[in-house]
Order: C-alpha cells, then sequence, then structure tokens
C-alpha cells in the first residue's frame, strides 16, 4: 500500500511555532501537502503544538527526531524537551536521559547498552494512536486562531518509528532502527498506516550501496514507500557525482519495488519526483538539508529571500538587486503571486511575509515542474544558468553553477 497526497512528489512542511502565521495564511494552503511535527515541540508542547496543528485541519505526521539522543551527552548538555521527548519513547530511554542529566554517565552508550526495540515500539505508538486525544484541550481556542470551523481532528497520516542515523547495515544503530521498524509492523492494527523513517550518513563518496542495502531491507518487511534523511546532503553544494548518485538511488529503490522520499530537500529532489522519489520536505525558510548531530540546534530561519526562478535563498538586499535587474522577468514567481505586488522589493517585507513567500514559491515550484518533462526541466535549469552568466551584473551577485550541475546530474 502506498500513500499519496495531492502534489507528486509531496511537499512536506516542518511545523515550528515561530511559522504559526504562515501557516494560517489560506493561500498556502495548495502549496503543501502534509505538516511534519518534530517530536521534540510535539511532546514539549504538547497542548500547544497539538492544538495548533489539529485545527489546521491538515495531515500530519510526527517526526520521532530520535537522533537527539544519539550523542553523548552529559549533565546540562541535556535540554528540557529531551525530558518530554524521551517519555514518549518508553521507560529505558527516559531512565537513560534522567540518568545523564544527573552528570555520571553519557546518554548514548547508556542508551546502546540497554535499548529495547519492542518497548521503544511500543510506547511510541501509544503516543501517536493517543495523540489526538492528549493535544486537544486547547482545540477550540487554535480554532478560532487559525479561523476554520472545528471539526473532527484528524489522526495522524501515517505513523513513524524511532529511527537512529547509520552508516551500514552491520552497525548497532542500523539493527536498533531496523528491529525497532519490524516490532512497529508487526503491532499495527488494522487501518493503521506506517511509514518507515531511516537516516544515512555517508562514510565515503562511494558508500551509496548501503543505502540500498538498507531499502531494501525495509521493503523485504512489507513496505513500499519509506523517508530516509540523508545526513548533510546539501543540493546546492554537492558535485555531479554526489547529485547523480542520488538520482541512481531512488531509481534503483523504485525498481525494486519501493519508493524513496527525501526528509530534507530542495529543488533538485522535487526534480526527482520525475524519477520516482514520492516526496521531499523542509521547514519554512529553512531546512532543505540537515546535519548530523547538529539537530538539537533550534530556533527560527534567517530572514532571507527565496528566489522562485534561481530556486534557492539570498539574502534580501540581493535579492532586490536581482529583481530589479532581471529583465526577462524569469525570477518572478508566476501570475499573481509575481513579485510586482511590493515592486520588486524583498526589503519591504516582513518576516511572516518572506517565509510566507518562500511557501507559495515552493508551490509554484512544484507546479511548473509538473508540468514538465524531465528533459525540459533540464533544459530550463540549462537556460536559467545561461541567462544569468550572460549578464555581468546579475554574475556578480548570485552562482548558478550549482543549475548546470543540477542539469547535468539529471541528465
Amino acid at each position: 500500500m502506498t500513500i499519496t497526497f495531492q502534489n507528486t512528489p509531496a511537499h512536506l512542511l516542518a511545523y515550528g511555532h515561530s511559522n504559526q502565521s504562515t501557516f494560517r495564511t489560506p493561500t498556502i494552503q495548495d502549496a503543501y501537502d502534509a505538516v511534519v511535527v518534530p517530536g521534540t515541540i510535539a511532546t514539549y508542547y504538547q497542548q500547544a503544538t497539538g492544538g495548533f496543528v489539529l485545527a489546521l485541519n491538515r495531515p500530519y505526521f510526527i517526526d520521532p527526531r530520535t537522533p537527539l539522543f544519539q550523542q553523548n551527552l552529559i549533565g546540562q548538555e541535556i535540554r528540557a524537551s529531551f525530558y518530554t521527548l524521551s517519555s514518549a519513547h518508553g521507560p529505558t530511554i527516559e531512565n537513560a536521559v534522567d540518568e545523564a542529566s544527573g552528570g555520571d554517565i553519557e546518554l548514548w552508550d547508556t542508551i546502546i547498552d540497554s535499548y529495547d526495540p519492542a518497548e521503544v515500539a511500543d510506547s511510541w505508538l501509544y503516543y501517536q494512536r493517543y495523540y489526538v486525544q492528549d493535544s486537544s484541550d486547547r482545540l477550540d481556542h487554535y480554532a478560532t486562531l487559525v479561523g476554520r470551523p472545528l471539526d473532527i481532528p484528524r489522526q495522524p497520516s501515517f505513523l513513524t518509528n524511532p529511527y537512529w542515523m547509520s552508516e551500514t547495515t552491520n552497525s548497532i544503530e542500523w539493527s536498533m532502527t531496523f528491529d525497532t521498524i519490524v516490532e512497529m509492523h508487526d503491532r499495527l492494527e488494522e487501518g493503521e498506516r506506517m511509514m518507515p523513517i531511516i537516516a544515512w550518513k555517508r562514510t565515503q563518496p562511494d558508500s551509496w550501496r548501503d543505502l540500498d542495502r538498507m531499502v531494501r531491507e525495509v521493503r523485504d518487511v512489507g513496505f513500499q514507500q519509506l523517508l530516509v534523511w540523508i545526513d548533510s546532503f546539501r543540493e546546492l553544494e554537492e558535485p555531479v557525482g554526489q547529485l547523480r548518485n542520488l538520482r541512481r538511488a531512488v531509481e534503483r529503490s523504485a525498481l525494486a519495488g519501493i519508493q524513496l522520499g527525501m526528509l530534507y530537500g530542495g529543488y533538485y529532489s522535487l526534480a526527482l519526483g520525475h524519477l520516482g522519489l514520492w516526496s521531499f520536505g523542509n521547514g519554512v525558510g529553512y531546512s532543505e538539508s540537515r546535519s548530523f548531530p547538529e539537530l538539537p540546534s533550534t530556533g527560527a530561519a534567517p530572514p532571507r529571500y527565496y528566489l522562485y526562478g534561481l530556486h534557492r535563498y539570498v539574502q534580501p538586499d540581493v535579492a532586490a538587486q536581482l529583481l530589479r535587474n532581471d529583465i526577462d522577468g524569469r525570477f518572478d514567481i508566476p501570475g499573481a503571486l509575481s513579485q510586482r505586488a511590493f515592486g520588486y522589493d524583498p526589503m519591504r517585507l516582513s518576516y511572516h511575509e518572506l517565509m510566507t513567500h518562500f511557501v507559495l514559491a515552493r508551490g509554484a515550484e512544484i507546479h511548473a515542474a509538473s508540468g514538465f518533462t524531465l528533459d525540459e526541466l533540464r533544459n530550463e535549469l540549462l537556460d536559467t544558468a545561461e541567462y544569468v552568466e550572460s549578464s555581468a551584473f546579475l554574475s556578480a551577485l548570485v552562482s548558478v553553477d550549482y543549475l548546470r550541475r543540477w542539469a547535468a546530474a539529471l541528465a
């Protein structure tokens, strides 16, 4: 059984408290398919996060963010949200966090020594199954805030599993991840759907077969889709070889009968929807990639402007210069969403408007890409690169080498 949304690939948009205004904006609702609720804020702000997300009445799922625990933290390095997140994963992990907070032991070593996949599966399943019931105390308030009629709250669109950053199928981290996936799969009740999540760290440029082996093992449990977090995969910076390796991994998985989705990704991931990628995710204005072990770092996205035609963020002052000198109008969001609405001046936009603009631009990208063949999409990337490089002024403001690398990897 596969899970589908309106768009292909589906756009998974991560929720953050600083983005409530953006999520309430009516015009963005067609620009994303599902809300990703980080486990840290889902558990730490149970009523506030739950009430708001449920009031949106949109598809959503909870990302357990378990690699937070995959560090040898001690004492005051352990943040308050670690405790609430650990409580949703069972007494063994909860006790490990409590003990590490005392300063006598290191967190990850303790979890490895005592990990019980059955206990973790039971606990995380329970948390997700009762998320609506346990998060609805302030639903009336948030329905009024969001401006939507109060409806029967949605259950998560699918259940997820705790996962650990792994290098190979021979690693202890992969055994912990895989055993938990199996335990959860075996506990699913009639009508429940599960989307496995895995996290993979490249050990060397040619280690992508390790990812293939992980994907096949998940497939053999009985799944036809999964989500993967590829550590530090920065689309704008990756060389052609690594971009092409991701493309081939997507194609090999599709041929093997299981669709990959990217937990973090940008426009290049969007383009891979033509080759079988079922989804890609990002935050509002950030998180097109994520690095391990930097997962604990949180906070609002910086105030950047997303250029639709270049498929990237730039500083608002740079964006203003690019837009004013864009003779062909290639950087505009088509139609009514044109930057002409604010006089080509991103400097005039508030933080909320910058974030909302990003989501609208991403939605416009998805719509435009769906109308292209893969060859047409490649040609669009190359045409835009040539357009910028032919102008000394534009090319001095922004490098577009990544567009050529994306096009080459898609060939």
